[in-house]
């Protein structure tokens, strides 16, 4: 069906017949599904990255490993915790979770709390205020938690912090690296720069471990792309998106951000990126 069709990146493959930027390329049969005609290209392609990313937190067995999501999900008393709900993976964690059938509660900005209601979380909070993970320790009294997807800088450790006074499944799953190369310029003479990122990357990965262990919860980072070797993958991109598309459910999440058309449209992209993008993703056009 050429490019009507949905296809997460793989970044463990190394195929030029799978890129992504060209007209015609290779599709995994059971990581894809049509996309109706009224969902643009453009939206479409926003979608797979961040909705395996957010699979893969959710229903991987190692994870949080949910019940899996569609029409004929029963309704369940647990929470499942989505701390950066505005972001292209935090919208489809919400989606995703409520969808099977899990109540939610989660973090955004405050100009972004009716996206996230609309979404089907039952409580949002600041992600930028320190209260919040008191808040939300004391909004889940009395209830069992699920799990926890941690997503931007710190939100590992106010999950972790959450859940180790909460009762259920004391499990993050880590969205976000504890430091990033996003504000490493690209270029020559700033390689000396990726040393110290390195660095706290490893050693914030390390504190991490450590304090979830004394506080008795279980954390592990994501990686998106898992999914194509194991269940999940059919059980999204095959079972549950192809109905969900053709509802309009979470075909538009995240939105598109059309930065130009072309290659020479890149670095604007990326200069884009750079500055914050939330509740869209960064699309550049053929």
């Amino acid at each position: 069906m050429g490019l009507r069709a949905i296809k997460p990146v793989g970044s463990r493959r190394n195929n030029a017949d799978e890129g992504a930027y060209r007209t015609h390329c290779a599709l995994f049969g059971h990581m894809t599904a049509a996309i109706p005609d009224d969902v643009s290209f453009a939206q479409a392609a926003a979608l797979p990255l961040a909705i395996a990313t957010a699979a893969c937190g959710l229903f991987q067995r190692d994870f949080l490993g949910l019940a899996s999501p569609g029409a004929d999900a029963i309704p369940k008393s647990e929470i499942v915790i989505v701390w950066g709900a505005s972001t292209s993976v935090g919208s489809n964690a919400v989606l995703l979770a409520r969808a099977a059938g899990y109540r939610v509660i989660a973090t955004a900005g405050p100009v972004n709390f009716s996206m996230v209601e609309n979404l089907g979380a039952e409580s949002v909070f600041d992600y930028a205020d320190p209260a919040s993970p008191s808040r939300m320790t004391e909004a889940l009294r009395g209830s069992k938690v699920a799990g926890a997807v941690a997503i931007g800088q710190g939100s590992s450790k106010a999950c972790i912090d959450i859940l180790a006074k909460s009762e259920g499944n004391r499990f993050v799953a880590q969205g976000t690296t504890p430091a990033s190369f996003e504000n490493i310029p690209a270029g020559s003479g700033h390689w000396s720069r990726l040393l110290p990122v390195m660095a706290q990357m490893a050693g914030g990965s390390a504190k991490l471990k450590l304090r979830a262990a004394r506080k008795g919860v279980k954390s592990k980072f994501i990686w998106g792309t898992a999914l194509i070797d194991n269940e999940v993958g059919p059980a999204i991109f095959q079972d549950f998106l192809p109905v969900a598309l053709k509802d309009g459910y979470c075909a538009r999440l995240p939105g598109p951000m059309i930065a130009g058309t072309g290659l020479d449209a890149v670095p604007a992209a990326l200069e884009l990126r750079r500055a914050g993008v939330r509740a869209s993703k960064v699309v550049v056009e053929l």
